[in-house]
């Protein structure tokens, strides 16, 4: 939704709870309750995703401002027309009373008031997150591959959230039972300023609120913190490399936020550091590794795990699914390597004449091989190799791939 889009459509434009255009800072909010802006937005994200080959879609903050909540009026929404209605046919009263002192249901003297306004708010951010999921699950029927997900503010850790801006994780979690997306946890930024053991303090908050762990991310925003922080202001060093440690074994997926922010001299460690890995040792001539998720382990020449004939592998990197592995030098090399993966290894093998594996992944899978294979079947059946250069792109979900 663009400044085009503002200026075209003022009568679509989100309501302050001062009734005045919601221009806050460098957003222009547009009332998304209203059918034909729902629709026009719609119709736009479809032209935009059909564009491009996007990798996946992030539907990020869908609820409502300000961090002040109702004390601050001029930041307050939604309180454009089509919201008030609808809360009062509930409620039977004007939510914008609420921000009248004249009126009985002025919020210092209503508290039940308020608090219905604030849960019917919350309800609303809910209802406009599934709605927008299901828009991107229409694209992902053409687009099968599209990854979807939904960044949403921590509001257990800071607990206040819910009623300053509508955001209630514990609404939002049992769509994880009904779609399929990422959970992005957003780290609120204010508390940017505390250590990397946030990261399994928040995990633990999130476990009561859904089985479905594995649908759970969180995101570290690389940016100038507005606390007073020592020794610098943007994380950068140890601070980062720990900050990347501790989310990462804490959830299955770690988001970086970051705009040119990440200094030069971290970027080579910040992989290392993402390594979710509990144990490292040698026995004989083997190495053995236990981790809670996939891993690279710096290795040259050709290699057996557990036994067998590794295909995953490039000249200085063995790639090792989740769990406890034993890695020693093998006498040959397989008929193909695959040097490089984006997806979730979960288990492979190879053979005189063909390597198989298997993964899964939010979005499509892109495997960079050492040569190029000449068949491929996926769980079983003969499939056309999509590739460019010595790139394979794979499908999304959990599948097993055998290359000859």
């Amino acid at each position: 939704m663009s400044e085009k889009f503002w200026s075209e459509h003022p009568d679509w434009r989100e309501k302050t709870a001062l009734l005045q255009d919601a221009q806050l800072d460098w957003r222009k909010l547009m009332n998304l309750a209203h059918p034909e802006t729902s629709a026009a937005v719609a119709e736009g994200m479809q032209s935009l995703l059909d564009r491009f080959d996007w990798d996946g879609v992030n539907l990020a903050e869908l609820y409502f401002e300000s961090l002040e909540g109702a004390e601050n009026p001029a930041r307050f929404t939604p309180m454009n027309g089509d919201v008030r209605s609808e809360f009062r046919r509930s409620a039977g009263f004007d939510p914008i009373e609420l921000f009248d002192e004249a009126s009985p249901h002025f919020r210092l003297k209503d508290a039940a008031g308020l608090k219905e306004f604030l849960d019917f708010r919350a309800s609303r951010a809910q209802k406009q997150q599934e709605e927008w999921i299901a828009q991107v699950e229409q694209v992902r029927r053409a687009k099968p591959s599209l990854d979807l997900v939904l960044t949403h503010v921590d509001d257990r850790f800071d607990d206040s959230m819910r009623d300053k801006i509508g955001a209630d994780a514990a609404r939002v979690l049992p769509l994880l039972d009904r779609h399929d997306f990422t959970f992005l946890i957003e780290d609120p930024a204010n508390i940017w300023n505390l250590g990397p053991q946030r990261y399994p303090q928040i995990a633990e908050r999130y476990k009561p609120l859904t089985g479905r762990q594995n649908k759970l991310a969180i995101d570290i925003n690389v940016v100038e913190r507005y606390q007073d922080v020592y020794p610098v202001k943007r994380q950068t060093g140890t601070e980062l490399f720990e900050l990347v440690h501790a989310a990462a074994m804490s959830f299955p997926r770690v988001a970086l936020y970051f705009e040119n922010s990440i200094a030069a001299a971290d970027l080579p460690l910040l992989a290392a550091s993402g390594a979710a890995v509990e144990r490292v040792e040698t026995s004989g001539d083997k190495l053995i590794v236990t981790a809670r998720a996939p891993t690279g382990i710096r290795w040259t020449g050709p290699a057996l795990v557990d036994g067998k004939l590794w295909p995953l592998a490039n000249n200085d990197t063995i790639w090792l699914p989740a769990g406890s592995h034993s890695i020693q030098p093998a006498p040959g090399s397989p008929p193909l390597r695959l040097l490089d993966f984006n997806g979730e290894l979960i288990s492979a093998s190879s053979a005189s004449d063909f390597i198989s594996f298997g993964y899964r992944s939010a979005a499509r899978a892109l495997a960079i091989l050492d040569k190029l294979p000449q068949r491929m079947e996926i769980d079983g059946e003969e499939r056309p190799l999509e590739l460019q250069g010595n790139v394979l792109a794979l499908p999304r979900g959990q599948h097993i791939v055998t290359l000859w």
